[in-house]
């Protein structure tokens, strides 16, 4: 009859309604939920930087910097900002340029940039273990390092200057063209996706983050929480 047809239409529309709603809002809420921990992460990178640059001015200007460079780079922003990161901890040229010679050699040898700056950080203190996992020998000889690439034979004075120099040689001569060649590829293709959306999610979790409070929720929330769990330690016992 008419009520019933009426009943299963109320039924129909209520079920359309509750797959539309958990269609909509799950992603949303998902999206949202993405967006603030970027931009959690992007304070935590900013803070970082601060440290090691000295100030909050400068190390807005270094990542800036550094997500620019890392879209064009087939390493994500993370490597990139670790990697500058440990390069001025320790003293040694953090600039784009280093940054690009280091990640050539990285990429032309399948490895992390991690990997090379550390190599490269090592080599500076004239341990030159890890300079084996690119192909490159080193054997100290009084006041010189002498360093076998191929079949090349380079000697340079002992001193983190010369060596970096020497180093940064092979990402800019030998392999000049590998970060390019992988941007050039699938590989490189979703590296810079990623970046891009990363940038626009630190954006959107920014804006968020401050509309919403959240720092201030997250809080009260924690306070909360040890106020109940003081609570449950004065029961007694046997409750």
């Amino acid at each position: 009859d008419m009520s019933e047809s009426v009943r299963d239409l109320g039924r129909n529309m209520t079920d359309l309604g509750r797959g539309m709603s958990t269609r909509f809002s799950l992603p949303i809420l998902g999206i949202g939920t993405m967006a603030v921990k970027t931009a959690a992460d992007f304070e935590k990178y900013s803070i970082q930087l601060k440290t090691v640059t000295g100030s909050q001015e400068e190390a807005s200007k270094s990542l800036q910097n550094l997500l620019a460079f890392a879209e064009k780079t087939p390493y994500d922003l993370e490597q990139v900002i670790q990697g500058f990161i440990k390069l001025k901890a320790r003293g040694i040229d953090p600039s784009n340029e280093a940054l690009t010679s280091y990640g050539n050699t990285a990429s032309a040898m399948g490895k992390s940039l991690d990997q090379m700056i550390e190599a490269v950080a090592d080599a500076t203190t004239f341990q030159f273990e890890r300079l084996l996992e690119f192909g490159i020998k080193a054997q100290v000889e009084g006041d010189k390092v002498v360093f076998q690439f191929g079949k090349t034979r380079t000697v340079v004075k002992k001193n983190s200057e010369d060596i970096q120099k020497y180093l940064r040689q092979i990402g800019d001569v030998n392999f000049a063209a590998a970060m390019t060649d992988q941007m050039n590829s699938l590989h490189g293709g979703f590296s810079n996706f990623g970046d891009v959306v990363t940038k626009s999610l630190a954006g959107l979790g920014e804006n968020l983050s401050k509309q919403l409070h959240i720092k201030e929720v997250v809080a009260d929330f924690a306070a909360m929480i040890q106020r109940l769990t003081g609570w449950f330690l004065e029961l007694s016992p046997s409750i």
